[in-house]
């Protein structure tokens, strides 16, 4: 099953695409594994070099070079060994508004609206 990773443009200005360069797919990875708005990845848990590797494809040492390369770039931090968290990830995610949600129709609502009188009316008719 597939989901939608949230990514904020600014990652394709130059500077961002200079300093991440690569590691990009980590930083992906990393983004699709956080389990909260702190940029908490795994929840808390350690990931495994490993599974990182293997689910990417590459070398074990490409992804710690690559781990490495966003920690020095103040992309991710470890907070202990194998757990990362995204460095500012509730800044660096898009706020998307909700649409406002069409009025339901509701008791209220019908008192203050007459009832149409055409066939077909939308209201059921009132048991007093």
């Amino acid at each position: 099953m597939t989901f939608n990773i949230r990514v904020s443009n600014g990652l394709l200005e130059p500077k961002h695409v200079r300093s991440i360069g690569p590691a990009l797919w980590v930083f992906l990875l990393l983004l699709d594994k956080q389990t909260d708005d702190l940029g908490t990845v795994n929840g808390g848990f350690p990931l495994k070099n490993q599974d990182i590797a293997d689910r990417l494809g590459f070398g074990v040492q490409t992804v710690r070079d690559h781990l490495s390369r966003l920690r020095k770039a103040g992309y991710i931090s470890e907070a202990d060994e194998g757990c990362w968290r995204v460095v500012n990830a509730k800044s660096r995610r898009r706020k998307i508004e909700p649409k406002p949600r069409p009025e339901r129709h509701t008791e209220a609502a019908r008192d203050d609206h007459p009832e149409p009188s055409t066939p077909g009316n939308f209201w059921p008719e009132r048991v007093n």
